[in-house]
């Protein structure tokens, strides 16, 4: 074991050197490379899941009467500092609180061309003493939770700081806009199992979550922040490459190489890919009145390669019962697919449940999707019977005609905003 750590240690330290040599001789495509030369060393090694390790004050519960957090509370624990900021752009880590409980490495640069450097924990550097956490956290911390599980992305808007992007080792992304609020998630990595109509598969949908395990940010500029990530499971390894430019809208340009682990190949009946998932409780054509509705999203819009656009309503879900099955939509429609949007469209403040700020929920749009293989993408929409689940799944999967042990490359750019 001792082993094992000290090789994957070195692995990091050598990725570093490689960037930061790259940061003085060439653009961010070389470090790009070095990042794809990185995950494939990771892919040759296995991965080890780590087991959540329950904690009665950290994980969510039922205060005033109980020990645990509340949503509210766990929104209370945070970094007391940025990791880093210039010219009104920078990076804000998290630690274990509430459902966010997995660890991820994050580096960053202290100034432009220096050496990446790991942000390291401690409980020094976090805020745990709100008087709005109830019953109080203990004044000594676990070391079950001494870890960073997300890190926030937030740009000078309009005389404030908002966090408009949202990164978690969980596999989750987070991406609002000025005047908006965060809305879908985007899931970087996934890998479902089918889903159709068998008793077995009609109560959950079975994954092989991928965490995301390192994240390095560059110096951040004016509104700008380029990451490199590494998202890995039993399958695979992603390496990924995030050039975000935080503007009227959020924009990103994503850059992606997937691998299979050692003995492992891709093939079509993984589906594995990438997804946006949201919610959709209940609106104007379930009967809602005015007041009552409840969703993140209400409508995906797709766009084909000969020009043509269609425009899908969310359904509602399928009740979770045991004779419940998963809702499938088309989208292709025998056609080539270029991008696809995922939409709140209805910006009616008192049409929705109050408080909730359903009318602010930002869409997005994926445009110069582009893979090294043939995908399909599909609307899933998941058994429901709140609004406090996300059942809401656009994804993009691979079909590659074979099972292949080739890398497979893609690239979009997603555009998030009031649209």
């Amino acid at each position: 074991m001792h082993r094992n750590g000290s090789f994957c240690y070195a692995l990091v330290i050598c990725f570093l050197a490689g960037l930061t040599a790259a940061s003085t001789a060439h653009a961010f495509e070389d470090k790009f490379e070095k990042l794809v030369v990185h995950a494939k060393q990771k892919a040759a090694q296995p991965f080890h899941r780590t087991k959540k390790i329950p904690n009665a004050d950290f994980d969510f519960g039922n205060p005033p009467e109980a020990r645990g957090l509340v949503f509210s509370e766990a929104l209370k624990i945070s970094s007391k500092a940025p990791i880093v900021e210039n010219e009104g752009t920078g990076l804000t880590a998290y630690p274990r609180r509430g459902t966010a409980w997995e660890k991820c490495r994050i580096f960053f640069q202290s100034e432009k061309g220096k050496p990446f450097v790991e942000h390291q924990y401690s409980p020094e550097l976090v805020s745990y003493d709100s008087t709005e956490i109830r019953p109080p956290l203990p004044t000594t911390i676990p070391k079950a939770v001494q870890h960073w599980t997300e890190v926030g992305v937030f740009a000078s808007v309009d005389g404030g700081f908002p966090q408009l992007v949202n990164m978690r080792a969980n596999g989750y992304m987070r991406i609002a806009s000025p005047g908006c609020v965060y809305g879908h998630s985007e899931r970087a990595l996934i890998e479902q199992e089918s889903l159709d109509n068998r008793p077995e598969n009609r109560r959950r949908i079975r994954e092989k979550f991928p965490l995301m395990t390192h994240a390095y940010f560059e110096y951040p500029s004016y509104r700008k922040c380029l990451v490199y990530q590494i998202y890995e499971n039993e399958t695979a390894v992603l390496a990924r490459r995030l050039e975000i430019e935080m503007g009227d809208q959020t924009i990103i340009r994503v850059l992606g190489v997937l691998l299979p682990r050692q003995k492992q190949s891709f093939n079509a009946n993984q589906n594995i890919g990438m997804a946006h998932i949201s919610m959709y409780w209940k609106g104007a054509r379930e009967g809602a009145a005015a007041g009552e509705h409840a969703h993140d999203s209400d409508t995906v819009v797709v766009d084909y390669e000969d020009g043509d656009s269609r425009v899908f309503p969310i359904p509602a879900s399928p009740k979770r019962t045991d004779e419940n099955h998963f809702l499938f939509v088309d989208l292709e429609s025998g056609k080539k697919i270029s991008g696809y949007s995922l939409e709140q469209r209805d910006r009616n403040k008192s049409n929705y449940v109050p408080g909730v700020e359903y009318h602010k929920r930002a869409s997005m749009k994926i445009t110069e999707l582009d893979w090294s293989v043939p995908t399909t993408t599909q609307l899933v929409m998941l058994p429901h019977d709140g609004e406090f689940f996300d059942n809401v799944v656009l994804r993009t999967v691979i079909r590659p005609a074979a099972a292949s042990v080739e890398p497979i490359k893609f690239s979009y750019v997603e555009t998030v905003g009031a649209f």
